[in-house]
């Protein structure tokens, strides 16, 4: 009788023990899940994030993260998620180029999801919902609102940002997206330049300034849209490599926006690629720059 008892007590207690290490297994393997991913000082990470028509980028260097843009209100949960999945929790900079739907659509939920330290934006207010969200939200966070100088230069881990445009000439032309903040980021030897949808006329005026906009990699302005990236500015800048924030499909059925773009590229034997054919991640040591792109 009593053998029986210490039988079911004993299986009793490997139950619980089993239990317990089951239990501590899924915390741990949880935990795992949301844990930041570490990147090094020394590499820099630039996700170009697949949302159609739409600009949103992160950049990364050792704890640094950053967003420039955030897409479309219709993508702000993929944004989020993405940004989950990286392990993101806080962001030390957000930029919003400038007030357009398909750049701050989703900013208001990244600003309510993610502790964000400072938010960059434009000098050009804007009156549409998503913007007005944008900076209502960020308010109630108590987020810093940033409106930069131009230029002027902010530190970033390892990198450097340098904040070109909008200068005076681009503000007074009145146009929404010659407001855009353009960025110029330089990390060990390699440059990365990033236009959100400014163009000629914010072009012009850099290429006045007599700015250093030689990058290895640019973020083409305006979707590739004609009413953007001169030949002069595309020659000035001397590109390896070009995204273009778009589905390829829009640029071949927008021949007439986006029809000289490509060939021009294509000339001058510069690496495209499109945000429409999948998210983009460009990792650089401060020399060597690689690409992974996940084709739908």
């Amino acid at each position: 009788m009593q053998d029986q008892y210490q039988k079911k007590a004993k299986r009793k207690l490997i139950t619980v023990i089993l239990y317990l290490l089951l239990l501590i297994g899924c915390t741990l393997f949880l935990k795992g899940q949301n844990s930041e991913r570490v990147i090094e000082d020394d590499v820099l990470e630039l996700h170009f994030l697949s949302l159609k028509k739409a600009d949103c980028i992160l950049v990364r260097t050792g704890k640094k993260a950053m967003l420039i843009d955030a897409g479309w209100k219709d993508t702000k949960r993929q944004v989020a998620d993405y940004l989950k999945k990286q392990g993101i929790k806080r962001l030390d900079y957000v930029v919003a180029t400038h007030g357009d739907e398909d750049h701050v659509g989703g900013m208001e939920e990244i600003l309510r999801k993610f502790q964000v330290e400072t938010l960059f934006i434009s000098p050009k207010n804007e009156s549409n919902k998503d913007y007005q969200a944008m900076i209502g939200r960020a308010k109630k966070r108590q987020t810093k609102i940033v409106i930069p100088k131009v230029p002027s230069e902010i530190s970033f881990g390892n990198a450097k940002i340098k904040i070109l445009a909008p200068g005076t000439a681009a503000l007074a032309d009145g146009q929404t997206n010659n407001s855009s903040l353009v960025l110029y980021i330089t990390f060990g030897s390699r440059n990365f330049l990033f236009m959100g949808d400014a163009l000629k006329e914010s072009e012009a005026e850099i290429l006045k300034k007599g700015y250093e906009i030689q990058a290895d990699v640019l973020k083409v302005g305006h979707h590739g849209f004609s009413d953007a990236t001169t030949e002069a500015f595309l020659e000035a800048v001397a590109p390896k490599l070009a995204v273009i924030t778009c589905e390829k499909k829009q640029a071949q059925d927008g021949a007439n926006k986006f029809g000289r773009i490509e060939p021009m590229l294509k000339e001058k034997k510069i690496e495209l690629y499109y945000t429409g054919d999948g998210t983009l991640l460009l990792s650089c040591d401060g020399e060597k720059i690689e690409v992974q792109h996940d084709t739908k």
